[in-house]
């Protein structure tokens, strides 16, 4: 049950969530001017959750900085593009081996719809 002292934040949750609706920031079938859907926490489940926030984040910084410009001014293909942005955010996030990226990558992680490299070519090898 919400308290008293927290119904500002939850207005102020409404808020935000209804800006980024009609904003197209959030991909739902809500419609904004109908009320939010409530969600019992207790039966909730999503078997397929992937991690996006430092991904999102190293996304970003690369844009920036004009890392994916520069390379398709090397005349680069989008695929090497897309898995080059792939890699290089993929070991700021997660430094690890070739082989546990390519796992990590598959199993926790949402960066290839982030840079729009197809999931199910990732391996060892491409990130080699």
């Amino acid at each position: 049950m919400v308290q008293d002292s927290d119904a500002h934040l939850l207005e102020f949750a409404d808020e935000l969530y209804y800006k980024a609706l009609k904003g197209g920031k959030v991909d739902s079938k809500i419609d904004p001017e109908r009320d939010m859907a409530h969600v019992d926490l207790n039966t909730f489940k999503h078997l397929n959750a992937k991690e996006l926030g430092a991904e999102w984040l190293g996304f970003q910084a690369l844009k920036q900085i004009k890392i994916d410009s520069f390379l398709m001014e090397q005349k680069w293909s989008d695929e090497k593009l897309q898995l080059a942005m792939t890699q290089i955010i993929s070991r700021a996030v997660f430094p690890a081996s070739e082989n546990k990226t390519s796992k990590w990558i598959i199993e926790n992680s949402s960066i290839c719809q982030l840079t729009g490299y197809p999931i199910e070519k990732i391996t060892k090898d491409k990130l080699y």
